[in-house]
């Protein structure tokens, strides 16, 4: 098997996901919901 797709596959499934950051205003109620992908560990995958 070849370990860098092995790799791959594995960050794919594992840490591929989308975060939601919910910001709130003062009375607790929310103003605004972010999505984001994590490219960090995807650009960090790619270094290895």
């Amino acid at each position: 098997m070849d370990h860098g797709m092995y790799k791959f596959k594995y960050w794919k499934t594992v840490n591929f996901k989308q975060y939601c950051v919910w910001n709130f205003n003062e009375d607790g109620k929310v103003h605004s919901v972010t999505e984001y992908l994590d490219l960090g560990g995807l650009l960090a995958t790619f270094n290895e």
